[in-house]
């Protein structure tokens, strides 16, 4: 009898370290979940307020005259045009 209450004694402290091991695991996954949840809501605002600037861009390229897009359309291919022969001169 008292071989089996040592034993069940064993038994109990076993699962007891295993129920404070769960318990860990448990509130580690818990933080990380919390981490990552907090990441993707700053992601998500990143986004969102990138997503706007775009938008208040394009409405202000959209309010240029046309000419003066034309111009800049200029000015870039001029650009493109003129860097293969500043990299033979140099």
């Amino acid at each position: 009898m008292r071989r089996e209450l040592k034993l069940l004694l064993i038994e109990m402290n076993v699962l007891r370290v295993e129920v404070e091991q769960l318990r860990a695991i448990k509130r580690e996954a818990r933080d990380r979940e919390e981490f990552l949840t907090a990441s993707v809501n700053r992601l998500m605002d990143s986004r969102d307020h990138w997503r706007r600037e775009a938008e208040h861009l394009r409405a202000l390229v959209a309010q240029a005259p046309p000419w003066s897009q034309f111009w800049w359309h200029c000015v870039d291919a001029f650009k493109v045009w003129r860097k293969p022969t500043d990299l033979h001169c140099a």
